[in-house]
């Protein structure tokens, strides 16, 4: 695995709940369009459409809704995933900042009181963790 490749992976995370925001966005929008709309007398009295489209629309927000819970299951096995590959890094310290950054989604400042290091050196020890934890990749798959 490359550290590019590494970095893609840690990521996957927040991908994956970005995704899980973008549908929910639009499924709770779809789902305010179900609401019942006030009567109005001053248009025709003809119904002119035999098609029911708040089935159509019901249908599209179940859909959605099915989508947001498989991407739930997806974000959680990441989570088991990604900490099962950190936890193979050999330095706590590497272990503790790459969960606060990937997994716990901690700000630089948090994680740095953590670990009683300074910001910029979180970052020194975030990049050098992220390519150990390339290396250990590799050598379990055993490229």
């Amino acid at each position: 695995m490359t550290v590019s490749e590494a970095y893609a992976y840690l990521n996957s995370i927040r991908k994956t709940d970005s995704e899980i925001t973008k549908l929910q966005f639009q499924h709770d929008e779809l789902q305010s369009c179900l609401l019942p709309k006030a009567i109005t007398y001053d248009g025709d009295r003809v119904q002119t459409s035999p098609e029911d489209k708040m089935s159509e629309l019901a249908g599209k927000v179940v859909d959605m809704e099915k989508q947001i819970a498989q991407l739930r299951l997806r974000k959680a096995q990441l989570i088991v995933d990604i900490n099962a590959a950190i936890r193979m890094l050999d330095n706590d310290v590497e272990q503790v900042i790459l969960l606060g950054f990937y997994v716990g989604r901690l700000p630089a400042t948090k994680i740095a009181e953590i670990v009683h290091y300074s910001v910029p050196g979180i970052y020194k020890v975030k990049r050098r963790a992220v390519v150990h934890l390339a290396e250990k990749c590799t050598q379990s798959i055993g490229i």
